[in-house]
């Protein structure tokens, strides 16, 4: 089979997505082609259609993480859990979706750190979709609890009351802390207290690829990391879910660098 692949969203024309699946196809020994796909929340028909006729499997970006769950005939549990989708996939004429997002954070995190998640104490910056996912990867995981940050409270109470590790008390030491808004550093020491060298901070955009927030963690002595990983481990989890092939987060990490 020739594959058609690509990755939608708006925007896209930065997305590192078709590296990637061009990468993984040639890692799996797989055929095919790899696109971006410029398309508003407002044509959410021309994303059906596209999925539906022209392309095999997509990668889906902000915004329409949250809207392409209507038209799917079958959703993963963690897409069914968090209402977000980054994975389409058609096989035999139904679309299938899948949110890869959290758990890749969680792997990459492991992985570029050696961490074990066992018993700690997680700080989420943000209740958005990207935190979402994360939030709830990590309710699954063995991580004690999760302390959510946000400036409006209903958002941190809806994901405390879906999820009963979700917390706004602020731990007395600090094992990850993760940002998905766009924040200076300046605006960081309130929770400047749990945190110390054996902090692991992570700002999951990679445009910069340091972040005045991580450029200030960093000057605190802790462990930092973009969010290159992160999108590099999602990236494997959704090539298993079109492929059913194992590729490497570290492999696909290297095409990054």
């Amino acid at each position: 089979m020739i594959w058609k692949v690509g990755v939608v969203g708006d925007p896209v024309a930065h997305s590192l997505s078709p590296q990637l699946q061009a990468a993984a196809m040639q890692i799996g020994g797989l055929e095919g082609s790899t696109s971006r796909v410029q398309i508003s929340v407002n044509e959410l028909e021309e994303l059906k259609n596209a999925i539906t006729n022209e392309y095999d499997a997509l990668s889906v970006t902000m915004p329409l993480k949250p809207l392409v769950a209507s038209f799917c005939n079958h959703l993963d549990p963690a897409a069914k859990r968090t209402g977000m989708v980054n994975s389409l996939l058609r096989k035999d004429g139904l679309i299938y979706g899948a949110c890869s997002d959290g758990e890749g954070f969680i792997n990459s995190v492991e992985s570029q750190f050696n961490f074990d998640f066992s018993n700690a104490h997680v700080v989420v910056i943000g209740a958005g979709g990207a935190a979402t996912g994360i939030v709830d990867a990590l309710q699954f995981s063995d991580a004690s609890n999760i302390t959510v940050l946000n400036r409006t409270a209903s958002k941190v109470d809806a994901l405390a009351a879906k999820y009963n590790k979700v917390t706004r008390d602020l731990p007395a030491t600090i094992e990850v802390l993760v940002n998905t808004v766009p924040i200076a550093g300046r605006d960081a020491p309130s929770i400047i207290a749990g945190t110390n060298e054996k902090t692991i901070c992570v700002d999951i955009t990679y445009s910069p690829l340091v972040s005045d927030w991580l450029d200030f963690f960093k000057d605190q002595g802790c462990r930092t990391a973009n969010g290159l990983a992160m999108l590099a481990y999602q990236a494997s989890l959704q090539f298993k879910f079109w492929w059913n092939v194992d590729i490497s987060g570290d492999d696909l990490l290297e095409v990054l660098k």
